[in-house]
C-alpha cells in the first residue's frame, strides 16, 4: 500500500511537471505572438495616419481645383461663353 502511494504522488508530480512545462512552453509562444502582432499594428497605424494625412492633402487640393475661381478662368480661357441657366422644379412655375 505505501509502495503504491509513492508511485501515485510520482505519477502525480511527473504529470504536473510535464503540464508545467507545456504552459511555460505556450505562454512563451503565445507571448511572441503578441509581441509580433504588436510591431505589425503599430506599423500599421503608421501607414494609416500617413493615408489619412495624404488623403485629408488630395481632398484639400481637389476642393481647391474645383472651386468657381479656377474653373471659371479655364472655361473662359477655353472658348466658353458666361451664361444664366433657369429650371424650374415645380411644374406650376414651368407654365409662364
Amino acid at each position: 500500500m505505501k509502495k503504491f502511494k509513492i508511485r501515485t504522488i510520482n505519477i502525480i508530480n511527473i504529470f504536473l511537471s510535464i503540464t508545467f512545462l507545456i504552459m511555460l512552453g505556450l505562454r512563451f509562444y503565445y507571448s511572441d505572438k503578441v509581441s509580433v502582432a504588436g510591431v505589425y499594428l503599430r506599423e500599421y497605424e503608421k501607414q494609416l495616419s500617413s493615408y489619412q494625412k495624404q488623403n485629408e492633402f488630395l481632398k484639400n487640393q481637389y476642393l481647391s481645383l474645383t472651386s468657381l475661381s479656377v474653373i471659371k478662368p479655364l472655361a473662359l480661357e477655353n472658348c466658353y461663353v458666361e451664361a444664366n441657366v433657369e429650371y424650374y422644379t415645380s411644374p406650376d412655375l414651368a407654365v409662364r
